[in-house]
């Protein structure tokens, strides 16, 4: 990915899974840099 892009993760994609826009900055982010995420929060395993 190049720098500038954008990666736009919207809420009506995440809804049913309840994550906050902290949790969609950090997936957005992983995504960017192509890197694995991990954490505790299970609202993430779905």
């Amino acid at each position: 990915m190049m720098e500038g892009d954008t990666v736009t993760i919207r809420e009506e994609q995440t809804r049913q899974f309840g994550l906050s826009l902290g949790d969609r900055s950090c997936l957005a982010l992983a995504i960017a840099r192509n890197i694995a995420v991990i954490t505790a929060d299970t609202a993430w395993t779905s």
